[in-house]
């Protein structure tokens, strides 16, 4: 019955993919909120800080985590590893986001995760997203 409402796929159909955005700074939330709705097929849930990220993944399994570096109660980096410790999370793709990155480079590459500088450019921002959908699902093949 729910089917018919178009609340849900119908019947064999895939899930859209659901981006969890995790952002203190409202107005850069709705910016990335209006660019991935309008620009994308995904889903995006957003939480302001990594205590809420944990409780929300507790319940939802994202296909990405979009993580802005500074955080009120954490970093990006240090919620990324908070998240892939647990065993049902250790596949989702992270793209970490900030102001300036400076300093953590090491860190990104050595979890092999990109990055995107704000601010950035539209195009560039979208294909580093496609490009952590593709590598994620190149992983799951294998």
């Amino acid at each position: 019955m729910l089917q018919e409402t178009g609340l849900f796929p119908p019947r064999g159909a895939s899930l859209p993919k659901l981006i969890l955005l995790v952002e203190d700074d409202p107005t850069n939330a709705e910016l990335f909120t209006h660019i991935l709705s309008e620009e994308t097929p995904y889903y995006v849930y957003w939480v302001s800080n990594g205590r809420a990220a944990l409780h929300f993944t507790q319940h939802v399994k994202p296909q990405l985590f979009l993580l802005d570096y500074s955080l009120p109660d954490t970093n990006g980096i240090r919620l990324y590893d908070r998240l892939h410790a647990r065993k049902e999370l250790e596949a989702v793709p992270a793209l970490i986001l900030g102001a300036s990155l400076k300093g953590v480079e090491d860190d990104i590459k050595r979890r092999g995760l990109l990055a995107v500088e704000k601010p950035f450019d539209l195009d560039e921002f979208l294909s580093t997203l496609e490009s952590v959908f593709a590598s994620s699902s190149e992983k799951r093949r294998w």
